[in-house]
């Protein structure tokens, strides 16, 4: 099982690759075909997943699409959820 703060790591990794990529939807569906878990991701409301972009942004520097990546990763999870 995994602890709290690895399935944040995952969480934040997950982001930066999807905020570095230059087509966001297309590495969202990547990105969660490759989880093995992806209820990890789709599991955040839209409050956590702002969160932690904040953290992501802090590390990678600054995020100018984060509404596009969020509503990219809850379209994408509403998909595969119904």
């Amino acid at each position: 099982m995994e602890t709290n703060f690895y399935r944040q790591a995952l969480i934040r990794n997950f982001l930066s690759i999807v905020a570095l990529s230059d087509d966001v939807k297309a590495q969202v569906k990547v990105q969660l075909s490759v989880d093995k878990n992806m209820e990890r991701i789709c599991g955040l409301s839209r409050e956590e997943l702002t969160k932690y972009l904040e953290e992501v942004e802090f590390i990678i520097g600054k995020i100018d699409r984060k509404e596009e990546i969020i509503n990219a990763i809850l379209d994408e999870c509403n998909s595969f959820n119904g």
